[in-house]
């Protein structure tokens, strides 16, 4: 969201200073005349902004804090650990065939239809999910 100066911000700034700053050039922008063009403050907010307003409080963040994205890594790879028997470091050499690959083999061995348990085989695709997106951000 540049038009609100957000994507300047510190990644180490407060949400609640990303949200106050996000407000203050909200009506910053609602106030001047000349961004406005000759439309009223409240039509604009009505037809154009409320939208943004929407976007920014009802979304995902734009960038995950950094010890909070550190910390869900590690807690992927353990989990990851945990099901598969694989240590992280391997884990993290591995490509996507070869995850694709190890993911097929498990299924197999936890799958409801071959005796295997419902809760097992849906963590195993949960992790396989979060791995695969890792990633993709590697």
């Amino acid at each position: 969201m540049a038009i609100f100066e957000l994507s300047y911000i510190s990644s180490r700034a407060s949400q609640e200073d990303i949200d106050r700053i996000f407000i203050n050039n909200f009506c910053g922008i609602l106030k001047d005349e000349t961004f406005r063009m000759g439309m009223s403050s409240e039509e604009l907010h009505e037809n154009y902004f409320c939208r943004y307003v929407w976007l920014y409080f009802d979304s995902v963040p734009f960038f995950p804090k950094p010890r909070e994205f550190y910390i869900k890594v590690r807690e992927i790879y353990f989990k990851a650990f945990k099901i598969l028997g694989i240590p992280e470091d391997e884990l993290k050499r591995m490509g996507r065939k070869e995850l694709l690959r190890i993911f097929r083999r498990e299924a197999k061995k936890l799958h409801p239809d071959k005796g295997g348990s419902h809760e097992k085989f849906i963590e195993l695709r949960k992790i396989f999910e979060e791995l695969l997106r890792l990633k993709r951000y590697e």
